[in-house]
C-alpha cells in the first residue's frame, strides 16, 4: 500500500465499485482513467479527489499519501473542499516578476516608517 496506485485500487475494492463506478464517482472521470490510475501512469487530479471526497467521503491525504484514516466522517466530506477551485486561484507569477514588484513598492515606501 506504499503507491496512489495501490491506494486507489483498495478504494475501489473497498467501496465494490467497478472502475466505471468509480470515474462517475470521481467526477466523470473515464474507465481508462482509472485503470491509468490504479497502473501508476497517471494520479488523481485535485477536481477528481475534491469529487470523491464529496460523493464518498474519501480522505484525499489518504490516497496521496496513506498517512491519514481512508475516509471521513460524512459531515467533513461534504462540507470541506480539498483545494480551492483553479478559478479561484491566483495566476502563477514568475519569480522575477515578483522581485520587482516588491522592489518598487519597497523603493516607494516611506524611509521614517
Amino acid at each position: 500500500m506504499d503507491t496512489v496506485a495501490d491506494r486507489v485500487k483498495i478504494l475501489r475494492k473497498q467501496l465494490k465499485l467497478t472502475q466505471t463506478a468509480l470515474g462517475q464517482c470521481a467526477g466523470g472521470i473515464s474507465k481508462q482513467a482509472i485503470s491509468q490510475w490504479e497502473r501508476g501512469i497517471t494520479e488523481p487530479q485535485w477536481e477528481a479527489l475534491n469529487a470523491l471526497q464529496r460523493s464518498r467521503g474519501v480522505n484525499p491525504y489518504w490516497l496521496l499519501h496513506g498517512t491519514v484514516p481512508m475516509l471521513e466522517t460524512a459531515q467533513v466530506a461534504r462540507t470541506t473542499p480539498v483545494l480551492a477551485p483553479q478559478s479561484n486561484r491566483p495566476e502563477p507569477r514568475p519569480l522575477a516578476a515578483l522581485l520587482d514588484d516588491l522592489s518598487s513598492r519597497l523603493a516607494m515606501a516611506d524611509p521614517a516608517v
